[in-house]
């Protein structure tokens, strides 16, 4: 993980034109939101729904870019891409670990990103 980087500040900053009470705001108002998230991956992945799996890999995307949680923009960029072209369906077991990669990730950056929140 020591090339990951969890929260970004500065460039979530900058897509939000240096507002840092936005960022706040958001940082709490998307916790909630990515823990659905967090949750619908892990039932996906137990129904073996590839289709909804894509949609919440694309749904922590979109939040995940704009919160500057740049390890899991990417990891749920990979995963999306992976679901849609097929290989989730040909490989299982890839697709298991991927998940529980942006699951970790994901967990690893909320945190970053609402200590930082409780600081700001």
């Amino acid at each position: 993980m020591s090339n990951e980087t969890l929260f970004n500040v500065t460039e979530a900053l900058k897509r939000l034109d240096q507002d840092k009470e936005l960022l706040v705001m958001l940082m709490h108002v998307s916790s909630s939101e990515l823990d659905n998230n967090l949750q619908a991956l892990g039932t996906a992945l137990s129904k073996g729904s590839w289709t909804e799996l894509r949609a919440a890999a694309h749904r922590i995307k979109g939040t995940c870019g704009t919160l500057g949680f740049d390890s899991c923009y990417a990891k749920a960029t990979f995963l999306e891409k992976f679901c849609s072209s097929g290989a989730a369906e040909k490989d299982p077991t890839q697709t298991v670990i991927l998940t529980q990669e942006l699951q970790q990730t994901l967990n690893d950056a909320l945190k970053a990103g609402l200590a930082w929140a409780k600081t700001a």
